[in-house]
């Protein structure tokens, strides 16, 4: 909480969490394109409730809820249109796909119609049944008045003649409460308990939809990372090299001697990698083996992250082009280049999709920077803006999926520093990953998308550090006396 609310105060408003964001970080983070996992989907349909009234229908097909009490007089079932009787998938739907909600929480009848039916001048759209009502009843005597419910300002409803409404009341109640419970309470993908994602299995930001519930957290990936070295922290001038952190031993190796290196980056198949080296006349993005040998200069850049085409071909990099920073594609073997952004606003992190379709850059619009897409293969066009954060947003990277980004929100030293988010490729769904005091920036998922590594601390003394896609098990990966950075997982 004091992280949360110490973001609140942030000086600048547009440094403080949104509404969203805040409540983001009170509640529990349910992926976008589920509404239940497939045990609790089960529970819910199954469960026979007898003393509440609840059944269900186990006949061909997918199981319908049944309340007994409800509908026309004597049938003991809600009419097919009803959103109690909607039928249920038999794996977890989507939000698109689940059933009405039941709602109508302060509507009562107006007479003491048996079969609950709909008030004079109701007109239900497609799909609603008469609302049922959702008011407790008071002891008698009791502040609501002899035998009568209160709801709201409305009419009250009369307690006596009414054991079977009171009832279906109840039963309604109970089937509200018990989906509220699955909803809220039981979530095992977050990671809470025993249960998480494993390996792919489930729901993840970056993952695929499984209808299989997950039974194991996702373990560390068997994957190494490349990280920038400091070997003199703190001194006036630049003393990085590029080190491989494996993942079975804290123990990372030096791969490459050189006095300024940074931002190392994976080629698609683990078997080299680029990185930017700065000397005493220019910046330059160079490529070496997968084990330090073979180093070589591609061509000049403008410092900064550079990104892999999904071939292996090319390299999207920045360079100055009229005293503007823009988006560049190097053929690795020749080191030609093309200019693919043209506008006013400086440009920075390209990072190339999955697809090769789309490279997502940070693009500086007054003083605001926030993540766009670039079509390569329409040079000059205008990048779509993807997100409209209040705070800046930077260093985006793609989900192995395509089908999401983690991004840097925020800048050091305002409100919470650097957060991790996680958005949508459409701009919706973004949320929060990772939110302490501390300085975060620099995400980078894992080859199965199951983890995210970032950078922790301040410039001078950084270290790496990885959580679930999730949200859980935060570990600290860098415990060494070497401050490490820039990350690259895949």
């Amino acid at each position: 909480m004091r992280d949360l609310v110490a973001g609140c105060l942030a000086k600048d408003p547009r440094d403080r969490p949104t509404p969203t964001e805040f409540l983001n970080r009170l509640t529990v983070r349910h992926p976008s394109d589920v509404w239940l996992p497939a045990e609790a989907t089960a529970l819910v349909w199954s469960h026979e409730a007898g003393a509440y009234g609840v059944g269900v229908d186990r006949g061909p097909g997918c199981p319908r809820i049944r309340v007994r009490g409800w509908g026309s007089a004597g049938d003991g079932e809600r009419s097919p249109q009803s959103p109690v009787n909607a039928e249920a998938p038999t794996a977890a739907p989507t939000f698109d796909e689940r059933p009405p909600e039941v709602s109508h929480p302060r509507t009562v009848q107006s007479s003491p119609d048996p079969g609950f039916g709909p008030r004079p001048g109701f007109r239900p759209g497609p799909g609603f049944g008469p609302a049922p009502v959702f008011a407790p009843t008071p002891a008698p005597g009791s502040a609501g008045g002899a035998g009568t419910v209160p709801v709201g300002d409305g009419p009250t409803v009369g307690a006596a003649g009414a054991p079977g409404r009171r009832r279906a009341a109840v039963a309604a109640a109970a089937l509200v409460v018990a989906v509220a419970a699955g909803v809220l309470v039981w979530h095992p993908w977050t990671g809470s308990g025993s249960g998480s994602r494993s390996g792919g299995n489930g729901v993840l930001p970056g993952g695929s939809v499984s209808s299989s519930p997950p039974v194991t957290a996702a373990a560390f990936p068997d994957a190494p990372l490349l990280v920038r070295m400091d070997t003199d922290p703190g001194s006036s001038t630049c003393h990085s090299v590029i080190g491989r952190r494996d993942s079975t031993r804290d123990d990372p190796k030096q791969l490459i001697a050189g006095t300024c290196d940074a931002l190392p980056q994976w080629s698609p198949d683990h078997k080299s990698f680029a990185f930017t080296r700065t000397t005493g006349h220019e910046s330059a993005v160079w490529t070496a083996n997968a084990d330090g040998t073979d180093v070589r200069r591609v061509a000049a850049i403008a410092d900064g992250r550079v990104s892999w085409s999904p071939d292996g071909r090319r390299l999207a990099v920045l360079r100055r082009q009229d005293g503007v920073q823009q988006l560049f594609v190097v053929t690795v073997a020749d080191g030609s280049a093309q200019q693919l952004t043209t506008g006013t606003g400086n440009v920075e992190d390209p990072a190339w999709s999955p697809d090769g379709r789309h490279i997502v850059i940070c693009l500086q619009k007054t003083s605001s920077w926030q993540i766009h897409l670039v079509d390569p293969s329409r040079p000059g066009a205008e990048p779509r803006q993807i997100t409209h954060q209040p705070r800046r947003a930077l260093d985006p990277v793609w989900s192995p999926d395509g089908r999401y980004f983690a991004y840097t929100a925020g800048a050091p030293n305002v409100g919470t520093g650097g957060d991790i988010h996680v958005v949508k490729v459409d701009g919706t769904d973004d949320r929060t990953l990772v939110q302490t005091a501390a300085q975060e920036m620099d995400p980078v998922w894992s080859p199965d998308g199951t983890w995210v590594a970032f950078v922790r601390g301040p410039f001078d003394q950084p270290a790496v550090w990885a959580v679930r896609a999730d949200g859980t098990g935060a570990r600290r990966l860098t415990t060494g006396s070497t401050p490490e950075g820039h990350p690259s997982w895949r």
